[in-house]
Protein backbone atom coordinates (compact mmCIF):
# COMPACT_ATOMS: atom_id res chain seq x y z
CA UNK A 1 0.00 0.00 0.00
CA UNK A 2 1.26 3.33 -0.30
CA UNK A 3 1.08 6.31 2.89
CA UNK A 4 1.98 9.74 3.74
CA UNK A 5 4.40 10.00 6.66
CA UNK A 6 5.37 13.04 7.99
CA UNK A 7 8.95 13.72 7.56
CA UNK A 8 10.23 17.16 8.86
CA UNK A 9 8.42 19.96 9.28
CA UNK A 10 7.05 21.31 6.36
CA UNK A 11 7.58 17.84 4.33
CA UNK A 12 5.74 14.91 3.50
CA UNK A 13 6.91 12.06 1.54
CA UNK A 14 5.10 9.22 -0.28
CA UNK A 15 5.82 5.62 1.36
CA UNK A 16 5.32 2.40 -0.43
CA UNK A 17 4.29 -0.33 2.03
CA UNK A 18 4.32 -3.82 1.30
CA UNK A 19 3.24 -5.53 4.90
CA UNK A 20 0.77 -6.95 6.76
CA UNK A 21 -0.61 -4.65 9.60
CA UNK A 22 1.32 -6.12 12.72
CA UNK A 23 4.72 -5.51 14.16
CA UNK A 24 7.24 -7.79 12.21
CA UNK A 25 10.79 -7.72 10.91
CA UNK A 26 10.91 -4.97 8.26
CA UNK A 27 13.71 -3.79 5.48
CA UNK A 28 13.59 -0.39 5.06
CA UNK A 29 15.49 0.41 1.39
CA UNK A 30 15.53 3.94 0.44
CA UNK A 31 17.56 6.19 -2.13
CA UNK A 32 17.67 9.90 -1.83
CA UNK A 33 20.07 11.25 -4.00
CA UNK A 34 20.50 12.15 -7.63
CA UNK A 35 16.97 13.22 -7.98
CA UNK A 36 16.44 9.38 -8.91
CA UNK A 37 12.64 8.38 -7.81
CA UNK A 38 12.57 5.27 -5.85
CA UNK A 39 9.79 2.73 -6.56
CA UNK A 40 8.73 -0.66 -5.94
CA UNK A 41 10.42 -3.29 -8.60
CA UNK A 42 10.43 -7.19 -8.25
CA UNK A 43 13.27 -8.09 -6.36
CA UNK A 44 12.86 -12.05 -5.73
CA UNK A 45 14.85 -11.35 -2.43
CA UNK A 46 12.29 -9.50 -0.95
CA UNK A 47 9.57 -12.06 -2.11
CA UNK A 48 11.06 -14.91 -0.16
CA UNK A 49 11.79 -12.21 2.84
CA UNK A 50 7.84 -11.24 2.52
CA UNK A 51 6.45 -14.98 2.25
CA UNK A 52 7.94 -15.49 5.39
CA UNK A 53 6.57 -13.31 7.16
CA UNK A 54 9.02 -9.70 6.68
CA UNK A 55 7.66 -6.74 5.89
CA UNK A 56 9.43 -4.02 3.23
CA UNK A 57 9.19 -0.31 3.20
CA UNK A 58 10.14 2.24 0.44
CA UNK A 59 10.09 5.53 1.15
CA UNK A 60 10.16 8.45 -0.81
CA UNK A 61 12.80 11.00 1.05
CA UNK A 62 13.84 14.35 -0.44
CA UNK A 63 17.25 14.16 -2.49
CA UNK A 64 15.43 11.48 -4.55
CA UNK A 65 13.14 12.69 -7.58
CA UNK A 66 9.94 11.33 -7.19
CA UNK A 67 8.20 14.81 -6.46
CA UNK A 68 10.53 16.64 -8.79
CA UNK A 69 13.17 19.27 -8.90
CA UNK A 70 11.79 21.40 -6.11
CA UNK A 71 11.80 17.89 -3.56
CA UNK A 72 15.28 16.80 -5.26
CA UNK A 73 17.08 19.58 -4.02
CA UNK A 74 15.69 19.89 -0.70
CA UNK A 75 17.80 16.99 -0.10
CA UNK A 76 20.56 17.76 -2.22
CA UNK A 77 24.37 18.49 -0.96
CA UNK A 78 24.59 20.87 2.01
CA UNK A 79 20.77 19.59 2.51
CA UNK A 80 21.35 15.94 2.43
CA UNK A 81 21.25 15.94 6.25
CA UNK A 82 17.55 16.48 5.80
CA UNK A 83 16.81 13.34 3.91
CA UNK A 84 18.90 11.61 6.23
CA UNK A 85 16.20 12.90 8.92
CA UNK A 86 13.22 12.05 6.65
CA UNK A 87 14.50 8.27 6.79
CA UNK A 88 14.91 8.39 10.66
CA UNK A 89 11.54 9.97 11.11
CA UNK A 90 9.90 7.52 8.60
CA UNK A 91 11.44 4.60 11.26
CA UNK A 92 10.28 6.39 13.83
CA UNK A 93 6.76 6.36 11.90
CA UNK A 94 6.90 2.62 11.18
CA UNK A 95 7.25 1.94 14.87
CA UNK A 96 4.70 4.17 16.06
CA UNK A 97 2.15 2.82 13.38
CA UNK A 98 3.07 -0.53 14.96
CA UNK A 99 4.40 -1.88 11.78
CA UNK A 100 7.88 -2.90 13.60
CA UNK A 101 9.71 -2.41 16.33
CA UNK A 102 12.70 -0.95 16.60
CA UNK A 103 14.59 -4.48 17.59
CA UNK A 104 13.26 -5.72 14.13
CA UNK A 105 13.89 -2.80 12.25
CA UNK A 106 16.50 -3.12 8.93
CA UNK A 107 17.57 -0.17 7.42
CA UNK A 108 19.23 -0.94 3.76
CA UNK A 109 20.93 1.18 1.29
CA UNK A 110 23.43 0.65 -1.81
CA UNK A 111 25.88 2.82 -4.08
CA UNK A 112 25.44 6.55 -2.89
CA UNK A 113 22.54 5.80 -0.88
CA UNK A 114 24.87 3.01 1.01
CA UNK A 115 25.53 6.48 3.59
CA UNK A 116 22.16 6.71 4.22
CA UNK A 117 21.68 3.34 5.44
CA UNK A 118 25.15 3.57 7.49
CA UNK A 119 24.54 7.17 8.81
CA UNK A 120 20.72 6.19 10.01
CA UNK A 121 21.84 3.22 12.01
CA UNK A 122 25.18 5.43 13.31
CA UNK A 123 22.87 8.60 14.56
CA UNK A 124 19.67 6.30 15.80
CA UNK A 125 21.14 3.14 17.23
CA UNK A 126 18.21 2.76 18.99
CA UNK A 127 15.85 2.51 16.19
CA UNK A 128 17.62 0.28 14.15
CA UNK A 129 18.25 -3.40 14.72
CA UNK A 130 20.87 -4.02 11.77
CA UNK A 131 21.93 -1.94 8.33
CA UNK A 132 22.55 -3.93 5.18
CA UNK A 133 24.70 -1.18 3.50
CA UNK A 134 25.65 -2.02 -0.45
CA UNK A 135 28.96 -0.95 -2.23
CA UNK A 136 28.89 2.23 -0.05
CA UNK A 137 30.71 5.68 -0.22
CA UNK A 138 31.30 6.12 3.74
CA UNK A 139 34.17 8.19 3.74
CA UNK A 140 32.59 11.93 2.41
CA UNK A 141 35.55 13.21 3.06
CA UNK A 142 37.61 11.41 0.51
CA UNK A 143 35.17 9.65 -1.90
CA UNK A 144 35.63 12.54 -4.44
CA UNK A 145 38.83 12.10 -5.21
CA UNK A 146 38.25 8.48 -6.93
CA UNK A 147 37.38 8.60 -10.78
CA UNK A 148 34.16 6.36 -9.92
CA UNK A 149 32.52 9.06 -7.36
CA UNK A 150 33.13 11.77 -8.99
CA UNK A 151 29.59 12.22 -10.72
CA UNK A 152 28.17 12.21 -7.02
CA UNK A 153 29.51 15.76 -6.01
CA UNK A 154 27.05 17.73 -7.60
CA UNK A 155 24.99 16.07 -5.33
CA UNK A 156 26.86 15.06 -2.18
CA UNK A 157 29.65 17.99 -2.60
CA UNK A 158 33.30 17.95 -1.76
CA UNK A 159 35.45 18.66 1.36
CA UNK A 160 37.55 20.77 -0.71
CA UNK A 161 34.67 23.18 -0.34
CA UNK A 162 34.62 24.68 3.31
CA UNK A 163 30.77 25.07 3.58
CA UNK A 164 30.10 21.26 2.20
CA UNK A 165 32.53 19.75 4.46
CA UNK A 166 31.50 21.13 7.41
CA UNK A 167 28.12 19.01 6.23
CA UNK A 168 29.96 15.76 4.95
CA UNK A 169 32.25 15.63 8.68
CA UNK A 170 28.74 15.89 10.43
CA UNK A 171 27.34 12.33 8.68
CA UNK A 172 30.73 10.60 7.27
CA UNK A 173 30.51 7.26 9.23
CA UNK A 174 33.83 7.17 9.20
CA UNK A 175 34.20 10.29 10.99
CA UNK A 176 31.51 10.32 13.29
CA UNK A 177 31.80 6.53 15.25
CA UNK A 178 31.90 7.30 19.03
CA UNK A 179 33.47 5.69 21.69
CA UNK A 180 31.25 3.05 23.81
CA UNK A 181 28.24 3.07 21.79
CA UNK A 182 26.17 -0.25 21.04
CA UNK A 183 25.92 0.02 17.04
CA UNK A 184 23.35 -2.02 15.02
CA UNK A 185 24.43 -5.28 13.11
CA UNK A 186 26.11 -3.99 10.09
CA UNK A 187 26.28 -6.47 6.60
CA UNK A 188 28.66 -4.16 4.25
CA UNK A 189 29.32 -5.27 0.63
CA UNK A 190 31.54 -4.59 -2.13
CA UNK A 191 33.66 -5.29 -4.68
CA UNK A 192 37.20 -6.27 -5.01
CA UNK A 193 37.86 -3.75 -8.74
CA UNK A 194 35.20 -1.28 -7.81
CA UNK A 195 36.37 1.79 -8.67
CA UNK A 196 34.06 4.50 -7.11
CA UNK A 197 36.06 3.58 -3.75
CA UNK A 198 39.73 3.95 -2.74
CA UNK A 199 42.18 1.38 -4.25
CA UNK A 200 45.71 1.59 -2.40
CA UNK A 201 45.79 -1.84 -3.27
CA UNK A 202 43.85 -1.97 -6.31
CA UNK A 203 40.99 -2.87 -4.34
CA UNK A 204 38.26 -1.07 -2.46
CA UNK A 205 38.12 -2.96 0.46
CA UNK A 206 40.15 -0.44 2.56
CA UNK A 207 37.03 2.42 2.14
CA UNK A 208 34.54 -0.04 3.76
CA UNK A 209 36.49 -2.59 5.69
CA UNK A 210 38.38 0.38 7.29
CA UNK A 211 35.00 2.45 7.67
CA UNK A 212 34.21 -1.29 9.83
CA UNK A 213 37.59 -1.75 11.61
CA UNK A 214 36.89 2.24 12.14
CA UNK A 215 33.56 1.00 13.92
CA UNK A 216 34.65 -2.17 15.64
CA UNK A 217 37.60 -0.70 17.31
CA UNK A 218 35.83 2.56 18.61
CA UNK A 219 31.90 0.65 19.54
CA UNK A 220 30.78 -1.59 22.05
CA UNK A 221 28.47 -2.83 18.79
CA UNK A 222 25.59 -5.56 20.47
CA UNK A 223 25.69 -7.19 16.44
CA UNK A 224 27.82 -8.53 14.63
CA UNK A 225 29.91 -6.19 11.60
CA UNK A 226 30.30 -8.55 8.18
CA UNK A 227 32.21 -7.08 5.11
CA UNK A 228 32.54 -9.61 2.27
CA UNK A 229 34.22 -8.67 -0.83
CA UNK A 230 33.38 -10.01 -4.19
CA UNK A 231 36.73 -10.84 -5.72
CA UNK A 232 37.29 -9.67 -9.06
CA UNK A 233 34.00 -7.70 -9.06
CA UNK A 234 33.39 -4.24 -10.05
CA UNK A 235 30.40 -1.90 -8.65
CA UNK A 236 27.73 -4.54 -10.16
CA UNK A 237 29.01 -8.04 -8.37
CA UNK A 238 26.39 -9.94 -10.04
CA UNK A 239 27.51 -13.62 -9.84
CA UNK A 240 30.29 -12.84 -7.32
CA UNK A 241 31.70 -14.67 -4.79
CA UNK A 242 32.87 -13.54 -1.77
CA UNK A 243 36.57 -13.73 -2.23
CA UNK A 244 37.24 -12.15 1.45
CA UNK A 245 35.33 -12.08 4.28
CA UNK A 246 35.87 -9.85 7.30
CA UNK A 247 33.64 -10.45 9.99
CA UNK A 248 33.38 -9.47 14.03
CA UNK A 249 31.27 -12.06 15.39
CA UNK A 250 29.46 -10.42 18.49
CA UNK A 251 29.18 -12.74 21.99
CA UNK A 252 25.12 -11.42 21.45
CA UNK A 253 24.62 -13.37 17.84
CA UNK A 254 22.53 -16.66 18.39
Amino acid sequence: METAAAARPGAAGREDVLARREPAPLHMYAYGALGWAAFPWYQPHLVVWMGRGGLYALPGIRGGGEYGDDWANAGKRRNKPVGIGDMIATGEWLCEAGYTSPDLLVADGGSVSGILAATVSMQRPDLFAAALIEVPKLDMLRYHEFTGSTFSVPDFGSSENADDDEVLRAYSLYHNVEPGVEYPAMLVTVGEEDGTCPRPWRSCTAHSASEGATAEGRSQSAGDWNGPISGSAGYIRAGSTPAIQYSRPSEHAP
